[in-house]
């Protein structure tokens, strides 16, 4: 399930639970809606792909993801649409910051 996949019951004692519930809510949306696509960003990408990166979600992409919002200086028109988004990237931005972090620290 989503909750276990992003380990909701360990997030909850420390997040904000209505946007935890938004944010299960939102995965669970993707995973189970029938159109072909999904809006991300201003495109629309194909479900499958969009799901395959959802499963990638961890606690720390979601911790990643509230922190990001509640510290955003961006008037979000669209909530939803802007988690939505937000979700989508995060799992790939994190393996960027870990490979650029990892490279700066072994740099010779």
């Amino acid at each position: 399930s989503c909750e276990k996949q992003i380990e909701y019951e360990f997030l909850v004692c420390d997040a904000n639970k209505n946007l935890l519930d938004e944010i299960v809510m939102i995965i669970s949306d993707v995973f189970n809606g029938t159109s072909p696509t999904v809006r991300i960003g201003r495109d629309d990408m194909p479900r499958g792909i969009v799901i395959s990166r959802f499963c990638k979600l961890e606690a720390d992409h979601i911790v990643s993801v509230i922190y990001d919002l509640e510290h955003s200086k961006t008037e979000i028109r669209n909530i939803k649409q802007y988690l939505i988004t937000m979700l989508y990237n995060e799992p790939a931005i994190s393996e960027l910051s870990i490979t650029a972090d990892y490279s700066f620290r072994h740099k010779s």
